[in-house]
């Protein structure tokens, strides 16, 4: 037979530990523990003179894009893990698989609960910037006069 102390006692240690469980601020963090990846929508763009094919981000494909292209395409469902990023891709005319030159992280502090989209944004110098949305996104304005150059010369 259990007593009202017994009782008592179960409900404050069930009470201590549900925070540890249940409270979040209604982002991606879960109380005292935090996801350790994060499913979002990726839009990639390129803005290089060259075409960029099996484009890979911690392994997954991402998708291709033309010269000063991108945008157009969204992959669904990404599995991204939270911490350091990498992020290779090839070129279309010679093949060549490039690492990318700059560190990429996506940290928990970085998310919200409206972040729907990663923006992969590939630029001259191997180099590239993950930018997350709530909605579909564009260029940066890293990226804006760069793909505006290249098309203002027919490239």
């Amino acid at each position: 037979m259990r007593t009202r102390r017994d009782v008592v006692m179960r409900l404050v240690a069930l009470g201590l530990f549900y925070p540890l469980f249940a409270c979040g601020n209604g982002d991606k963090k879960m109380g005292l523990f935090v996801k350790n990846k994060v499913v979002l929508d990726v839009v990639l763009f390129n803005y290089r003179d060259r075409a960029v094919f099996d484009v890979l981000l911690n392994g997954s494909d991402i998708g291709v894009a033309g010269p000063y292209g991108g945008g157009a395409g969204v992959m669904t469902g990404v599995t991204v893990p939270l911490g350091p990023q990498t992020l290779t891709w090839r070129w279309a005319d010679s093949g060549e698989t490039v690492v990318v030159a700059n560190a990429l992280s996506l940290s928990a502090d970085q998310l919200s609960s409206k972040d729907h989209y990663l923006g992969v944004h590939i630029y001259p110098g191997d180099t590239a910037e993950l930018t997350l949305s709530q909605y579909l996104p564009g260029m940066t304005p890293k990226g804006e006069p760069i793909y505006k150059e290249g098309h203002l010369h027919g490239r």
